[in-house]
């Protein structure tokens, strides 16, 4: 005997359970389809490759060279000695077309992803009339369908300044207020839809030029602390320059303008730490020409902290001189400068004397994970540890000190 409960009604249920289950699928299409930007009945598929890589073309000569051949100068200052370097990299494009054509093939192929919080604007200019069909803003990690109009060219451009904001055009001219200090990248080309599918593979080029400064403290044995600004100039005072970009043409246009900045904002190159940070700075328009050793790194201040996390030393005003052969400027955008100063501990006199002196002693820390042999944080740092110590060494003695007193 088959049992039906009370008010069980077969086809209401069926219904339902149809109506649930075509519920679930809209729902899970739209969320695993691609955003549609729909203008006409062509499709396009856009996907972002990335940015184009740099290839290492020079090092900037000096005196003298490291075990790596990389030209390196040595000077001392207040406090501290700066060993720096300078080397030049150029677009992989760029370098490319000076190598056998099997290896244009392998170059061609390196690219550097965005990060999936940046976006980029992706504009459709119909060729005829340059009259704007798509202006549409795409994260870095999306990636839409576009309908435009069969059998019609477009004239397509893609730009960023790598970050999540991008400025908007205005007669297709990005105001030079928008790409001060920023890293333009941009790609253009045109397109002709076909029937079916068509695809827009983008890699973007850098339109600006790079100087990255790397900063390393660790031969201080200390981290960079807060409030240390850093900017780049020449014995002429600023080089950074801004100007008005046309996305048409893929030019810069006007009369470029000097701009000041303050510093650069610092990023840590290892996560949690912060004894080497780098800063970037850009320009649209490179020097024509940077005459010898007239580059300088300039702190407003320079702020570290030792190792115990309370001490600070303090530079203010501090100017690195950078040692170098004359810069000539390049005409086509994308170059980038790679800077490198680190910063050791420098030797004192006391008194009259001629000898120099370690600042303080040299330990040993076998549990500390950035370097075994530090200094101590000041002359008198062991005294102040061992001084309730009743070891019959007294203060004078420190067993991981490598030079300390001994008894007879």
């Amino acid at each position: 005997m088959k049992l039906t409960p009370p008010g069980f009604h077969p086809k209401k249920w069926n219904i339902l359970g149809i109506l649930s289950l075509l519920i679930i699928t809209i729902l899970s299409s739209c969320k695993n389809d691609p955003k549609e930007i729909i203008s006409g009945d062509g499709n396009i598929k856009i996907s972002l490759a990335g940015i184009e890589d740099y290839t290492t073309i020079d090092k900037v000569a000096a005196t003298r060279k490291s075990n790596n051949n990389t030209p390196v100068e040595i000077q001392s200052y207040e406090g501290f000695d700066a060993i720096t370097s300078i080397e030049v990299e150029e677009p992989t494009a760029a370098v490319s077309t000076k190598k056998a054509s099997s290896e244009v093939t392998k170059l061609a192929r390196n690219t550097t992803k965005l990060q999936d919080t940046v976006r980029y604007r992706l504009l459709f200019f119909k060729a005829s009339d340059n009259s704007v069909v798509v202006n549409e803003l795409i994260k870095a990690g999306d990636a839409p369908r576009i309908r435009l109009d069969i059998g019609v060219t477009y004239k397509w451009v893609a730009y960023s300044i790598n970050t999540a904001n991008v400025p908007d055009i205005t007669e297709n001219i990005i105001n030079k207020n928008d790409l001060a200090n920023k890293d333009l990248l941009y790609a253009s080309n045109t397109i002709t839809i076909q029937p079916g599918d068509n695809f827009l593979n983008l890699t973007l080029k850098r339109y600006t030029t790079q100087y990255e400064v790397n900063v390393d403290t660790r031969g201080m044995f200390a981290a960079i602390d807060e409030g240390t600004k850093v900017t780049l100039t020449n014995n002429n005072g600023n080089i950074l320059q801004k100007s008005d970009f046309n996305i048409l043409t893929g030019q810069y246009i006007g009369t470029p303008e000097l701009f000041n900045i303050t510093s650069g904002d610092f990023v840590t190159i290892i996560n949690g730490q912060n004894d080497k940070k780098k800063v970037f700075f850009h320009t649209a328009i490179e020097p024509e020409i940077i005459e010898e050793n007239k580059l300088k790194l300039t702190f407003t201040p320079l702020n570290i902290i030792m190792d115990d996390n309370i001490t600070k030393r303090n530079f203010p005003n501090t100017i690195i001189n950078l040692e170098h052969n004359p810069i000539p400027g390049k005409s086509s955008p994308g170059t980038k400068y790679i800077i490198n100063s680190m910063l050791i501990e420098s030797g004192i006199q006391v008194g009259t004397s001629t000898t120099v002196w370690a600042r303080s002693n040299l330990w040993y820390d076998s549990n500390n994970e950035k370097g075994k042999y530090r200094f101590r944080i000041s002359p008198f740092e062991r005294d102040l540890v061992n001084k309730l110590k009743t070891t019959p060494q007294g203060v004078l003695s420190d067993e991981n000190d490598l030079w300390k007193f001994r008894s007879a």
